[in-house]
This record gives C-alpha cells, structure tokens and sequence, in this order.
C-alpha cells in the first residue's frame, strides 16, 4: 500500500501533457512514474521496494527489527558507527586507530609493524618497558636508559642480564655457571 499525498499529476493518455490537480492517491496496485518530484510528508510502503538509481536521505534513516544488512558494495561511514553489538569480519581489516578500553581475546595472533617496537605504558603516561627487535634479536627492556635490557632473545637463546628470582621449585637439567655461585641454605648434588 503506498500513500502519498500528490498535488499535481502528468497524464500522457488521455490528454497528453495535461496537468491535473488532485489530493490523497490511495492504490491498491503498483505505481510507476519515472520520476517523483516532493516534498513529501510521508511514504509508507508495506511491500518491497526497488530502487535502480541512488537514493539520497538527508535526515535519520531509522531501521526497525532488522537483522540483517547485505552490501555488495563500500559502505562508508563518515561521522562513525556506534555498534552495541559483535562485529564478525571475515578478510583483511584495516584500522588505523584502535582504542580497545575492555578484553581482547584472539584465537591466533600475528603483529606485525614497519618499526618493530611495543611500548607498555603505565598510568601516568610514561612507558615503562620497551618491546622491540633490533639486529635478530627480541628485546624486552625498561624505559629508563641507566638499565640495561631486561631479557634478550636471540638464535642462541634466552640471555637475562640482571638477577633472577625463582621462589619456588625450579628444576634446571644443564647448569653453566661462569661466576660465582652464592647459596644460604642446603645443596644437594647426585651424581647422575
């Protein structure tokens, strides 16, 4: 049902090119015209509706109880788009600034960047250690440059530079030790 209020029509039947002023056209069936010139109050349409050109809306365009929205095509947002919902993107995804205030769990994760380097910062703002790859090594190291890194990981494995703290069980099963080793309680060795 489409109800429109028009003021003026063109019939090229009857008498061809002649206007008729009419009010409040009610029809039951289909409605063509290759073009329909407003302002109009309202259309309601209960049906499909097809449109093969562009529409233009310029107020809010108001979705009710819809579940599903198919593009074939871009869509693009110019002012944002405020989701209350999940987003499920399948394909590549391009963001070029990501707040995330909440979780964010992912099934398989690959970061990848042109200058290798995480900053973790603390609530002040500061960063407080730096994570980055420089000359084939995996660098985890604090922010303050009068300590040196904090692990190293490289292709001939792990290099702590500062102590370690173990408070619980370790089981080590080759130990190299190039200094000096200081104990405050027992040491028991078996010979294997």
């Amino acid at each position: 049902l489409l109800n429109m209020a028009l003021t003026r029509i063109t019939k090229g039947v009857i008498k061809p090119n002649e206007n008729y002023d009419t009010h409040n056209i009610n029809s039951t069936g289909i409605v063509t015209a290759t073009k329909f010139v407003g302002p109009f109050d309202s259309i309601n349409v209960s049906g499909a509706a097809t449109f093969t050109g562009n529409v233009t809306i310029g107020g809010t365009l108001t979705y009710e109880d819809v579940t599903n929205v198919d593009s074939v095509g871009i869509i693009t947002a110019r002012g944002g788009i405020d989701c209350n919902g999940d987003i499920d993107v399948d394909g590549h995804t391009n963001l070029d600034n990501v707040s995330i205030a909440g979780v964010t769990t992912t099934a398989s994760l690959n970061i990848s960047h042109t200058t290798p380097v995480i900053d973790f910062t603390e609530t002040d703002g500061n960063p407080d250690y730096r994570l980055y790859a420089e000359s084939g090594e995996f660098v985890i190291r604090q922010q303050n440059p009068s300590i040196s890194n904090r692990l190293v990981i490289n292709s001939t494995g792990v290099s702590v530079p500062n102590d370690i703290d173990v408070d619980g069980h370790t089981n080590l099963d080759n130990v190299n030790v190039g200094g000096a080793t200081t104990t405050t309680g027992v040491v028991v060795i078996n010979a294997g």
